[in-house]
């Protein structure tokens, strides 16, 4: 199930998918298409305050302009995952309500900090 839904996201299918006790929830896992390439993962966790970015540790962190979902953003180039990335941190995010203990991953709010401290952002 979580397999074709995020197949279907990369596809174009859909734009997002998300996962969480609620739409209001303090815990939830979104998943969104970004154009041109990669699959976006932000989770907070049971128990945790923050938010966090799942990061392909193989690639720069770069701050990148995209579209996410249907808005452009700004995010760290490691920041765009591949399905498998994303499937693995999905049903582990399904199974548990946490992050996938052996991904990499960093807290939202540090590109936040990255932009405001002026370091230059990138379009692909």
């Amino acid at each position: 199930m979580v397999l074709d839904a995020i197949e279907r996201l990369s596809l174009g299918e859909v734009c997002t998918l998300s996962m969480g006790e609620s739409e209001t929830s303090d815990q939830f896992m979104i998943i969104s298409r970004c154009k041109p390439s990669g699959l976006f993962i932000s989770i907070r966790a049971v128990g945790e305050v923050e938010e966090y970015d799942l990061v392909d540790s193989t690639q720069s962190a770069d701050l990148i302009e995209c579209v996410v979902g249907t808005r452009m953003q700004t995010l760290t180039r490691d920041a765009l995952v591949d399905v498998k990335q994303a499937v693995l941190a999905a049903e582990y995010y399904f199974s548990t309500g946490g992050r996938l203990p052996s991904a990499s991953w960093r807290r939202s709010d540090e590109r936040l900090r990255r932009m405001a401290d002026g370091e230059p952002v990138h379009r692909i």
